[in-house]
């Protein structure tokens, strides 16, 4: 496979190691000399300037680079993204299968253009995990799946639950989800049916999200309406707001110290309430009873702030803070200062270009999928079982996974061409055409090779 990146900012880059992760056929189109040498000096992937606006430009380019399979176009101009596309589409057709990034998918309403296969819109990714971890009490991490409805949700046992000190094969788990690990300290733990529950224990679960609620009440999740204040009222909080509000069980405030964005945060968000005031000011704070809320979502454009405001929620005795990256250096700086629900930009972009990047319909390639999880090492994969997989035929209980594998779900296709989700058991046998979903952590390679055949991406 090969695919050609266009453009070298944070999302493109996001895209070139999404690509690296399938393929090693990977190519950067970029205008600016300067950026093209600087990932030239980063990574090892051939870049060339060139303006792909230009129609003449672009198709000696993708000339250059062969037979395309897939464009991604992640210029800072969304218009141009879709013009790209449309260029792309007019150059080979419909073999090949174009991404364009935007900044706001609700410019474009509902319309698709048909020279666009994916729109990656990494704001509205962003906020639906926002609005995910926010609804649900004992969330702190979520990942949508490839497959429609499915996700991976990670949870956070404290004292005081009810799920403290239950083993949880005991537990009255919902039909549809599977405990995927628990995470304990450094340690990841995959034989989890025997392991009891304690507290600060992280729970990493994967199922329709039904199942997910579901979860969190059996958790002990306390009252049915969650407090959520937002700090900033910027275009990100007030798109944010707008999503959460749609949530009945959510009392909304949104709060900033600029009066100017307060007014269009109030004529936007007419069912929120609004404040303007210093976020630095503790008394001010706490007058707004900050301090009471179950979810602080500190929303702004620079990541210092947020993490500013995090430090602030999290001394306040904050329930959950929850926020946003946009520079990888800060994910770790976010963890080191207690904050469990920081989602990054570039990790966010290459889950979901993952997910889009291989063919279904391609004889050749079946890897449907993979996610970055939060440790170094650390995949959730998708594999569609072939003639050359040696667990075919065989009950899960009768194989011998490789340490750090663990299968999460084994997905039948019906007459319609679509894989179905349905709970899987000892018993569950893997067949021809089926779908395996498995975590993936820390693990030899060449034994999943053995296992499952040729048809994972070395990782």
């Amino acid at each position: 496979m090969k695919v050609v990146v266009v453009g070298a900012g944070d999302i493109g880059i996001a895209a070139v190691i999404s690509a690296k992760y399938v393929t090693s056929e990977v190519y950067l189109l970029e205008k600016e000399q300067n950026e093209v040498m600087k990932v030239k000096s980063e990574m090892t992937l051939t870049a060339i300037r060139g303006d792909a606006t230009n129609p003449r430009t672009l198709k000696n380019a993708l000339e250059k680079f062969g037979d395309i399979d897939v464009l991604i176009s992640a210029t800072k101009d969304d218009s141009m993204n879709l013009y790209i596309c449309m260029n792309a589409k007019q150059i080979y057709g419909k073999r090949i299968r174009t991404i364009a990034t935007i900044k706001n998918r609700s410019d474009l309403e509902d319309w698709i253009p048909d020279y666009v296969d994916h729109l990656l819109c990494p704001e509205d990714l962003i906020n639906e995990k926002i609005s995910k971890i926010s609804a649900l009490r004992n969330a702190v991490m979520y990942e949508p799946l490839s497959e429609p409805g499915l996700c991976l949700t990670t949870f956070k046992a404290r004292y005081g639950q009810d799920i403290i000190a239950k083993t949880c094969m005991n537990l009255d788990l919902p039909k549809t989800c599977r405990i995927v690990a628990i995470y304990r300290g450094d340690n990841v733990i995959l034989d989890v049916e025997l392991t009891e529950i304690r507290d600060g224990d992280r729970i990493l679960v994967i199922g329709d999200w039904e199942s997910m609620v579901r979860f969190d009440d059996l958790m002990g999740s306390g009252g049915s309406t969650t407090n959520v204040v937002i700090l900033g009222a910027t275009a990100q909080g007030i798109r944010l707001a707008k999503n959460l509000s749609k949530n009945d069980n959510m009392r909304l405030k949104i709060m900033d110290e600029d009066l100017a964005r307060c007014k269009a945060a109030d004529a936007a968000l007419p069912s929120v309430s609004v404040v303007q005031g210093n976020l630095l000011d503790p008394a001010f704070l706490r007058s707004e009873n900050v301090i009471r809320a179950n979810v602080v979502i500190p929303a702004f454009d620079n990541d210092e702030k947020n993490l500013l405001s995090c430090v602030t929620g999290i001394r306040f005795g904050v329930e959950k803070v929850v926020t946003r990256y946009r520079n990888e250096e800060y994910g770790d700086i976010f963890g080191y200062t207690g904050v469990e629900s920081a989602i990054g930009l570039k990790k966010t972009v290459t889950n979901d270009i993952n997910m889009h990047l291989v063919d279904e319909n391609d004889p050749g390639r079946h890897n449907n999928g993979m996610i970055l999880l939060e440790r170094q090492g650390e995949f959730l994969l998708s594999v569609v079982m072939r003639h050359n997989c040696r667990a075919l035929g065989k009950p899960l209980g009768n194989l011998a996974l490789p340490d750090g594998v663990r299968i999460c779900a084994v997905m039948n296709m019906d007459p319609e061409g679509n894989y179905i989700y349905a709970p899987i058991s000892l018993k569950t046998v893997i067949g021809i055409g089926d779908k395996v979903m498995f975590y993936y952590y820390m693990t030899d390679y060449y034994e999943l090779i053995q296992l499952f055949g040729l048809n994972i991406p070395e990782i």
